[in-house]
């Protein structure tokens, strides 16, 4: 019996719109569906059984009427003979269609059990107002879900923050002609892009390049030539030909000491881990690993106490590439399922800043982190 057309505007309303996570409802609903189709089935079983019922009670009456006409002509073998037959091919008759609509009972609910067995809503389609499967959009499901299971997530994030990297103190190479040295913190920027892969719901590998720019000040730096080793010692006079030992005594204006000003810009290339180990609305990382970093700008500069600045050129105290190791703790806060915004800090120990020398840099970055499938 086919479904009502109400009915069957609402499965296909369902079938259209609801995805994957209202698999359990639409289920619930073809269930209660077929239960209603198996009743009414099961009314028409016993509605046409009883129909033969009464085609086979009128016949018994009128074969009843035939049996009296002949029994009023005197011929009783030949009327008991055909009485008998003809009962016979009733009760024949009863029980063929008895049979005949048990089987048809039996073999429609069977069918509609494989029916239900067989709707697992991965893919189905509507014919003839029948909720059935359709093999060929059910395969294109699988094919569909299996390619999407073999995705790997990714991410991308640029970000931006500041750093302070430690004073190199007393290892610093002029420490020992200069007893009076000293060293101060200056905040600095850093920025870049990181590229991140998923390895499971709690752990993520990350790696991409990021811009470092360090820069401090050494006061108190004696110009005499006759200290050593000397400040000229250290300059890279190929960077700067017009730096000379008159130079820096001129500008220095009688005065013996001066300052020093770093400036240094690095490529930084990481490799690192990170593993979720809260999971909130505000989800927190920790993370861990390494980096290179590669001297992309050295510049040195001196200053006098009128304030004013005499460039020197490189510092060729500085090795051109080094290696650092770093932890800290990231925070995540989610925008979408998509976006999040994250803000991190991180602790690195830089190994050869210059050749036997190691120092420190503590980071701040803050950046958005965007998720997507490939």
């Amino acid at each position: 019996m086919l479904i009502p057309i109400t009915i069957v505007s609402l499965i296909q309303f369902d079938v259209i719109n609801l995805n994957k996570n209202s698999n359990e409802k639409i289920n619930n609903l073809i269930f209660k569906d077929s239960l209603e189709k198996r009743s009414q089935q099961d009314q028409e079983i016993i509605t046409k059984t009883k129909k033969v019922q009464e085609e086979a009670n009128s016949t018994k009456q009128e074969f009843w009427k035939q049996n009296e006409a002949l029994n009023s002509k005197n011929k009783p073998n030949r009327l008991s003979s055909s009485n008998t037959s003809e009962k016979n091919r009733i009760q024949q008759q009863t029980k063929v269609s008895n049979k005949s609509n048990t089987n048809s009972n039996f073999n429609s609910h069977k069918l509609n059990q494989v029916k239900l067995d067989s709707i697992k809503l991965s893919s189905f389609g509507i014919i003839k107002n029948e909720l059935i499967l359709n093999p060929e959009l059910m395969e294109k499901e699988d094919e569909h879900q299996t390619n999407k299971d073999s995705k790997l997530n990714w991410a991308v994030k640029p970000f931006f923050g500041s750093n302070l990297m430690q004073p190199l103190h007393k290892e610093h190479p002029l420490a020992s002609a200069n007893p009076n040295l000293s060293q101060n913190f200056q905040l600095n920027y850093s920025y870049g892009a990181q590229f991140f892969i998923q390895l499971d719901k709690k752990f993520w590998l990350y790696t991409g390049i990021a811009f470092q720019n360090y820069s401090y000040q050494a006061k108190h730096i004696n110009i005499s030539p006759e200290r050593t080793p000397s400040l000229m010692h250290y300059i890279n006079t190929r960077s700067n030909n017009f730096v000379s030992q008159q130079t820096i005594e001129n500008f220095s204006n009688s005065s013996e000491e001066i300052t020093l000003n770093y400036k240094l810009d690095y490529y930084e290339i990481p490799i690192m881990a990170s593993y979720k180990v809260i999971d909130k609305k505000l989800n927190i990382f920790a993370e861990g690993g390494g980096s290179v970093l590669h001297l992309r700008n050295n510049n040195v500069s001196m200053s006098n106490y009128n304030d004013k600045d005499l460039n020197l050129g490189e510092f060729n105290i500085f090795n051109n590439s080094h290696f650092t190791l770093q932890a800290g703790l990231l925070a995540e806060l989610p925008l979408s399922k998509k976006f999040s915004l994250e803000a991190e800090g991180l602790y690195k120990y830089h190994f050869n800043v210059m050749d036997n020398v190691n120092t420190y840099s503590i980071n701040f970055n803050l950046g958005v982190k965007y998720k997507f499938k490939y």
